[in-house]
């Protein structure tokens, strides 16, 4: 719909206004359709989401450089509910271990790094959960 508009009585300045309201849900128009309100309030899509005061992180893996023999751990926290992803990556970006896959609460987690399946080299762990994503580097020793 497109509406006229004057600002004032003494302006003389015309602002021409293209006003686009899918299903009408957040605009009501007057009955001769040349005038319109929007509503203060106005929901189209509604989600509940619960802070935690846990934020997100992702710790260092140690001792560096880790020995295969050795078992590990990471530690990592959720800063709210949703989908998370721990993996571990090789040099050429392709993904060799999951550790976590699927959907957690917020909280402080740790997760077992089997080091003996790895080969000597470098590697990477990514942590994805909601809108938190951290990647970081550790080295596997001979």
């Amino acid at each position: 719909m497109l509406f006229t508009a004057y600002l004032g009585l003494n302006t003389q300045s015309r602002i021409d206004l293209l006003v686009e309201a899918p299903g009408n849900e957040c605009v009501r128009f007057d009955a001769l359709g040349s005038g319109f309100q929007l509503l203060p309030v106005c929901v189209m899509e509604l989600r509940r989401v619960r802070l935690s005061a846990q934020g997100y992180s992702l710790s260092e893996v140690h001792p560096q450089p880790l020995p295969r023999a050795m078992g590990a751990e990471i530690e990592f926290s959720i800063g709210m509910t949703g989908q998370t992803e721990l993996a571990v990556y090789n040099t050429m970006g392709e993904r060799v271990l999951t550790l976590v896959s699927g959907v957690m609460e917020p909280g402080v987690y740790r997760v077992g790094l089997p080091v003996e399946q790895l080969a000597p080299g470098v590697y990477f762990y990514r942590l994805q959960s909601g809108p938190y994503a951290e990647i970081r580097r550790f080295v596997v020793a001979q």
